[in-house]
């Protein structure tokens, strides 16, 4: 059995710097044990290998909770908005034979020729994404860039028209201001 520490990674600190606390998780080991509030103890795979072996072994670890005997998500997914609580019961969040069957579903969008013809489009949306950052002394990375290329990705793939881009990626969180028509 593990033991449980305390790291808090809810904290408005950890997430402006969570190098700190990460680097003594993985100190810890590949797996640490933590409490979260609502949630309670919680396990967390802290390192790449100890990710992808968790990801990969069907057998010992279950996606959805509700299979490995909890009823906690459900609670939780009861108080939360609708939008939020459809978003949370994505395909990652289910086990076999649920996610393979949603994963057939979305499959063909996600194979390599399909990627590999979407190259030249994700590369003229991050250039635009970049061509809005010139001449600035000052521009943070992950919103207007990481954060924004894959949902103006998926805007794209999905066949929005350019002008609903940031009403969706405002839904989603992805944006921190309002476009001009929403003000």
């Amino acid at each position: 059995m593990i033991e449980t520490r305390d790291f808090d990674i809810l904290s408005p600190g950890f997430h402006t710097n969570p190098f700190p606390t990460v680097d003594r998780m993985r100190a810890e080991g590949p797996v640490v044990c933590m409490k979260l509030p609502i949630v309670g103890r919680t396990y967390l795979a802290v390192t790449h290998e100890a990710c992808a072996a968790l990801l990969k072994d069907h057998e010992s670890f279950a996606r959805d909770p509700g299979n490995a005997g909890s009823r906690t998500q459900a609670r939780i997914l009861r108080f939360l908005p609708r939008t939020i609580s459809l978003l949370a019961l994505n395909m990652l969040g289910h086990d076999d034979p649920e996610h393979r069957r949603l994963r057939g579903l979305v499959d063909q969008a996600f194979q390599r020729r399909t990627i590999e013809a979407m190259k030249p489009m994700i590369a003229q949306i991050a250039d635009r994404l970049l061509d809005r950052m010139e001449g600035r002394l000052e521009v943070d990375l992950m919103s207007e860039f990481c954060r924004d290329l894959p949902l103006s990705v998926i805007c794209a793939m999905l066949g929005l028209p350019e002008e609903d881009h940031d009403r969706f990626k405002n839904w989603l969180g992805g944006s921190r201001t309002l476009p001009i028509s929403e003000r």
